[in-house]
């Protein structure tokens, strides 16, 4: 969040499911560059996903792990 807001853009957090929607529909009422981290559980298995060290064309979906 920090680092999104030294580049002035908006920072947010979600660190509940109930805070996802409220933080999305915050970054888009800004009208302005906002980062969303979304905080999950690393057991949630949320796809698609890039592994840590990969690179973007790296993307593993559903299928692929």
């Amino acid at each position: 969040m920090k680092l999104a807001e030294a580049y002035g853009a908006l920072g947010l957090r979600a660190e509940r499911p109930s805070e996802v929607g409220p933080a999305i529909e915050e970054a888009v009422r800004s009208g302005r560059p906002a980062v969303v981290d979304v905080i999950v559980e690393c057991e949630a298995n949320v796809y698609p996903m890039v592994p840590a060290g990969a690179a973007i064309n790296e993307i593993l979906d559903q299928g692929e792990h």
